[in-house]
């Protein structure tokens, strides 16, 4: 069981599609409940899909690392513990 804000760009994630783990291209957050995925499968095809709390249960994080950033590093480091509530910048709402 996963945390909908351990869902990051460049996470593993198991549950989303059947049993195959995709890659997060991208998230934007509806509120503090709802999730907006863009996801990319093990054969290279696009994805969207929206995740709400109730789904966290099937939800696996594999990996949750970007893929151009070591897993050591300090920015590594606080995006992994990024989240709406703890960070100082927002994305702008339309």
């Amino acid at each position: 069981m996963s945390k909908l804000e351990e869902l990051a760009v460049g996470c593993h994630v198991n549950g989303l599609v059947s049993d195959e783990p995709v890659q997060i291209i991208a998230v934007s957050w509806y509120g503090s409940a709802v999730l907006d995925i863009t996801y990319k499968t093990s054969q290279g095809q696009l994805g969207n899909q929206l995740v709400y709390r109730e789904d966290e249960a099937r939800l696996q994080v594999l990996e949750n690392r970007l893929p151009w950033m070591p897993a050591g590093t300090p920015m590594a480091r606080s995006l992994r513990n990024c989240t709406p509530e703890k960070c100082s910048f927002q994305l702008r709402r339309r």
